[in-house]
């Protein structure tokens, strides 16, 4: 693990002391990184608690050492994972392994909390990312997680809030209302 991973797991164990638990955990790598989280919650007048606990140069294997500070210490009803971007860009990808690898990082939330798993696909040009998404595809099937295609998402005009959009469907708690799902039709 280099030390910016080192030291964004640090600086998340201490905001964590004050945190507490939260409905939803974003746990990812490069796209999630990027997403103001606390704000587009306010913009899209979400009344649930999310914390985004992404490291953008983190690999799948480096989510094992990260699970603790990103995942445990929030005891989340729901947890986002989006992997694989940087992995892909390894030349020594494996994508059989890089599945053993997820299925056993699904394993260990479900196993070690009562969180909910989400799998959000891959977001990459790269021509490997349409066989690593078939293959979350299937891994959900097998482990009964919900699997979110949002591979286009950089096809629209605003990619970023298009992909947290696509995310709020899910984070929500409860029923939506009326006006929620008018919003829903627009995007």
């Amino acid at each position: 693990m280099n030390t910016a991973i080192l030291e964004q797991k640090e600086t998340y164990r201490e905001v964590n002391s004050v945190t507490g638990s939260v409905n939803s955990v974003m746990f990812g790598t490069a796209s999630f990184s990027e997403l103001p989280v606390a704000e587009l919650v306010q913009d899209f007048g979400l009344n649930i608690s999310v914390c985004n606990r992404s490291v953008e140069e983190a690999t799948l294997k480096d989510a094992f050492d990260l699970l603790h500070e990103c995942v445990f210490a929030l005891n989340p009803s729901k947890v986002f994972l989006n992997f694989g971007e940087t992995d892909l860009m390894r030349p020594d990808f494996d994508l059989e392994a890089f599945l053993d690898d997820y299925a056993r990082l699904i394993g260990l939330i479900r196993s070690q909390s009562r969180s909910r798993v989400f799998v959000i696909s891959v977001i990459s040009e790269r021509p490997e990312a349409r066989k690593l998404n078939d293959g979350l595809r299937a891994l959900c099937k097998r482990t009964g997680c919900r699997y979110v295609d949002v591979a286009d998402v950089f096809s629209h005009e605003m990619p970023r809030l298009r992909l947290f959009s696509e995310l709020t469907h899910y984070m929500r708690e409860g029923k939506i209302s009326f006006s929620d799902a008018m919003n829903f039709c627009e995007a």
